[in-house]
Order: structure tokens, then C-alpha cells, then sequence
């Protein structure tokens, strides 16, 4: 019990340090405040709200062909393989046949 009370006494003693150190530090009543941050050399870059087209839409098609060929679909992708049979196991190394069954109550 006495070492609880002496664990106690020596953390609420460290506690109260670290409070009064960073009292201490942080609240210097002489200290100057610290600069403003200086401003920035370029204003930011003003973005237009309004969204742009994609490049790819823009464009119409030279001829009758070009239409067609925009027009076709990408080509699907290839097939999965086939998953790969089962391989066959590794041949037991132990000989099982002289293990006793253990009874169950």
C-alpha cells in the first residue's frame, strides 16, 4: 500500500512541474508577440468557375470515316485462363498406422 502512495505523490509532484515549466515558459509578460507573417509576393492565382470541355469532345471528325472509327467501341479485354487443376499433395513421410486413438468421455 505505502509504495501506491509514494507512486501517487511523486506522479502528481512530476504533474504539477510540468505544469508550472510550461506556465512559466509560454506566459512571459515582457516578451514581444511574435511578427506577422509577411504577405505573399503573388496574390493566388484566381481558378474560372466555370468547368472546361474535354479536349477529346471538342473535335469533330474530318470525314465520314473518322465518325465511324470514334463511334466503335474499344476492343473487350482477353479472357481469365482456365484456373489450374489441382496439384497432388505430398505423400505422407509418417507412419500413421501405429497411432492410438485416445477415448473420449
Amino acid at each position: 500500500m505505502v509504495l501506491h502512495h509514494l507512486f501517487y505523490q511523486l506522479l502528481l509532484f512530476v504533474l504539477l512541474w510540468l505544469f508550472i515549466l510550461l506556465h512559466l515558459t509560454w506566459s512571459r509578460p515582457g516578451a514581444p508577440p511574435p511578427p506577422a507573417p509577411a504577405p505573399p509576393i503573388k496574390p493566388p492565382r484566381q481558378r474560372s468557375p466555370a468547368p472546361k470541355a474535354f479536349e477529346g469532345l471538342t473535335h469533330k471528325p474530318h470525314c465520314a470515316w473518322c465518325e465511324q472509327e470514334i463511334g466503335e467501341a474499344p476492343p473487350a479485354p482477353p479472357r481469365r485462363p482456365e484456373p489450374m487443376p489441382p496439384t497432388n499433395r505430398r505423400p505422407r513421410t509418417v507412419d500413421t498406422s501405429k497411432f492410438h486413438r485416445i477415448p473420449t468421455k
